[in-house]
C-alpha cells in the first residue's frame, strides 16, 4: 500500500530525530520492537515468517542499535500472549547480532524471566506500586518500565491544582520508592497518548 509505506517513512524520520536529539543530550533510550503480542508466531513451523521476524530484528539494529540503550520485546504481554519459547529464541538472534550488546526485556515481568532476559521492566504507574513483589527475580535487575510523570486522567478532568498535586505525588513516591528498592525508572506520559496535567 503506497499511501501506508509514505506513513511508515515519515514515522521512521521522526523516530530517527527523537533518537538521535535524545541521546545526544544525554538521555538513555529504550526501543519496544512489537506491540502486545507476538510477532510472526509460527516462526518455528514456517520458514518464511521466521525469515521475516529476523529480517525485520535486523532492521531495527542496524537502524536504531547505536542511539537505543535498551532493547523491550513487547509492550505490556503476558504469557498467554507471549510463550516463553518466543522470548527465548528471539532473545538468543538478538544477542547474535546486536554489536553493542544492549541489555533486553520484556514488560509484564514473568518468573522466568531469568531465564533469556537480561533485566525486568514491569509498568508501574500506580502510586504506591510494589515493585519488590511484582514477580520480581533475584537474579535480574529491574527498571520501572512505565513511571508516569504529571497525573494522567483521561480529559484532565481534575482542577488544575489537584492535577499538579497528583502529579508531584506521583513522581516523589515513584522516584523514591525505585531509589530504595535499588531500580531504575522510565519516565512515561508525554508521549501524546494522554494529556499531562501538570
Amino acid at each position: 500500500n503506497p499511501d501506508q509505506k509514505s506513513e511508515l517513512e515519515v514515522q521512521g524520520k521522526q523516530a530517527d530525530q527523537l533518537f538521535t536529539s535524545a541521546k545526544a543530550r544525554g538521555f538513555h533510550n529504550l526501543y519496544a520492537f512489537f506491540g502486545s503480542g507476538e510477532a510472526f508466531p509460527n516462526y518455528a513451523t514456517i520458514p518464511s515468517e521466521d525469515q521475516a521476524l529476523k529480517r525485520e530484528v535486523r532492521y531495527m539494529v542496524a537502524r536504531f542499535g547505536a542511539l537505543v540503550d535498551m532493547w523491550e520485546w513487547t509492550n505490556e504481554s503476558d504469557s498467554g500472549s507471549v510463550r516463553d519459547s518466543w522470548l527465548t529464541y528471539v532473545t538468543n538472534y538478538l544477542h547474535s547480532i546486536d554489536p553493542y550488546h544492549r541489555l533486553i526485556t520484556n514488560s509484564h515481568p514473568r518468573t522466568t524471566d531469568q531465564n533469556y532476559l537480561d533485566f525486568q521492566s514491569p509498568h508501574g504507574q500506580d502510586n504506591y506500586f510494589n515493585f519488590q513483589t511484582y514477580n520480581k527475580s533475584d537474579s535480574l535487575p529491574v527498571i520501572n518500565g512505565e513511571g508516569y510523570i504529571g497525573a494522567m486522567t483521561p480529559n484532565c478532568s481534575a482542577s488544575t491544582t489537584e492535577a499538579a498535586n497528583l502529579g508531584e505525588e506521583l513522581f516523589r513516591t515513584q522516584s523514591w520508592n525505585a531509589y530504595f528498592s535499588h531500580m531504575g525508572v522510565i519516565w512515561w506520559g508525554s508521549s501524546g497518548s494522554y494529556p499531562v496535567c501538570f
